[in-house]
């Protein structure tokens, strides 16, 4: 029984580790910019790592965090290792909300979501002010912010729906 429940854990590990590949490269194509709305990109693999450390313990999340900051950092040549801390960081107070909320309850995850997804913004915003000496921030921004709580709580359905799929049926 602990064996099956591994292989399904397993599987569903595979598939967050597909997606990733999958959204890096789709973020690092050529062809993004031509279906971008206002230089805008989700950022697909943040609310990839909520998710999942939402959902996974702390050891199975940082390997996780590792494997998004690593490859992130290594596909963008302006800002080496900015990814990585930051991703680590994110995990550190996913956990610690996770401690204190009940996981599966749908808002307390999308609060959460929220929080991380803000914070990310306002941490890249104050990076960018750093580089740049000017920061302007458009109302657009609560658009993207809201697009990315969204695709969070698209994704969060779909692998719900792909564990409860993975733990009903053998493959």
């Amino acid at each position: 029984m602990l064996s099956e429940n591994l292989k399904k854990n397993n599987r569903l590990t595979l598939i967050y580790y597909i997606s990733v590949i999958l959204f890096l490269l789709i973020q690092s194509s050529v062809f993004i910019k031509y279906i971008s709305i206002t230089n805008f990109h989700p950022n697909t693999l943040l609310v990839l790592l909520i998710i999942f450390s939402l959902n996974n313990n702390f050891k199975d999340s940082l390997k996780f965090s590792l494997f998004i900051g690593i490859f992130k950092d290594l596909l963008n040549p302006n800002y080496i290792l900015l990814d990585l801390p930051i991703y680590i960081l994110y995990l550190f107070l996913i956990q610690i909300l996770k401690g204190g909320i009940v996981s599966t309850n749908v808002l307390n995850r999308v609060l959460v979501a929220g929080f991380i997804i803000v914070l990310d913004f306002i941490i890249r915003n104050t990076i960018l002010y750093f580089e740049l000496g000017d920061i302007n921030i458009e109302p657009i921004a609560i658009v993207h912010i809201l697009v990315d709580i969204s695709l969070f709580f698209l994704f969060d359905r779909i692998f719900s729906l792909i564990s409860k799929k993975l733990n009903k049926y053998e493959f």
